[in-house]
């Protein structure tokens, strides 16, 4: 579906934006590509939907190359930018018919696909907005919705959660899984988290200064290049004395912990077993952090450990 060959794009003559980047993804993928800003992500995109056009290399789409059939390509694709771009008079029913008109929808078929639309993202309340009035969070849901519609076979998301709040950007997570099984559709995504890319992404590529410098599955480039875990410790508000405690007697600097009744901790995997050997007699080694650590990374036969594998409750009105 995505590119074949390597990709070149130097917008400025002077810099490549993008170089040398190859990858090609299949039905029911989310692809994703995780960078900080300036990485690349964005130009690799418009290189892909045909806004840019590659100083070298070449994208296919759906068996067609998007300079030789750029018409026939976009057809197929479906796209939200990274910063909205909506008509504030317009209403978020009249933006979905109108980018299923765009992409040859009409009569029954397009109220279906709009009202199915609307449904899927929980924007049915605000059908009759106008898009000027929407909170941040619906404007994205509403850009999203403007890159499904239609059923396109290839969906690129640039940065889709950017500015929703928690909740929400769950939401949005499970509409994207949705969409890529369901329809068994491709999804192409940027992000700066690691967290959205490991929700969501079945294969990541991390890309650095135009190039990508690691791609593989979350669980592969975590086992491959990750050196911690991190692990959440619960404790009472009043105890900060006794956490505080616990941290010093595992060599964990006060800085590394968040205040308030719970912290989240960072500690290097390789050094856990030295840590381990610090811990007081009073404390069950086999139930503290880093002991619970290598007992997971042991079961697990890796270096490194997903978050949700490991969560440590320590009660220290009886461990100390």
């Amino acid at each position: 579906y995505l590119p074949r060959g390597s990709l070149t794009a130097d917008p400025s003559r002077a810099v490549h934006a993008v170089k040398g980047v190859s990858f090609a993804a299949d039905s029911g993928q989310v692809f994703g590509l995780l960078g900080i800003n300036g990485a690349g992500k964005t130009t690799t995109f418009k290189m892909m939907c045909g806004l840019y056009a590659p100083t070298e290399g070449e994208v296919w789409v759906a068996g067609s190359t998007v300079a030789a059939d750029t018409a026939k390509c976009r057809r197929n694709l479906g796209y939200c930018p990274q910063f909205d771009a909506l008509l504030d008079r317009m209403t978020t029913k009249e933006h979905l018919e109108l980018y299923g008109r765009l992409k040859g929808l009409k009569g029954h078929l397009l109220d279906a696909s709009v009202e199915s639309t609307l449904k899927q993202l929980s924007l049915e309340p605000y059908k009759d907005k106008r898009a000027g009035s929407l909170s941040g969070g619906n404007k994205r849901k509403l850009s999203v919705g403007m890159a499904i519609i239609g059923r396109p076979r290839i969906v690129f998301l640039d940065e889709p959660s950017t500015g929703m709040d928690p909740v929400s950007r769950r939401f949005l997570w499970g509409v994207i899984q949705q969409l890529a099984v369901s329809r068994q559709s491709v999804v192409v995504l940027t992000t700066h988290s690691m967290e959205e890319a490991e929700a969501l992404c079945s294969r990541i590529a991390i890309q650095v200064g135009g190039q990508f410098r690691c791609l593989g599955s979350p669980q592969r480039l975590k086992s491959r290049f990750g050196r911690g875990y991190e692990v959440s410790l619960r404790y009472d508000a009043v105890k900060e004395e006794a956490a505080e405690k616990i941290r010093s007697s595992m060599g964990i600097a006060s800085g590394n912990a968040d205040s308030g009744p719970s912290a989240q901790l960072c500690i290097a995997l390789e050094d856990a077993r030295a840590i381990l050997d610090k811990v007081p007699d009073r404390l069950n080694r086999a139930s503290c952090l880093p002991g619970a650590v290598l007992r997971v990374a042991d079961e697990q036969g890796s270096t490194a450990i997903l978050v949700s594998d490991l969560t440590a409750w320590i009660d220290l009105d009886e461990k100390l």
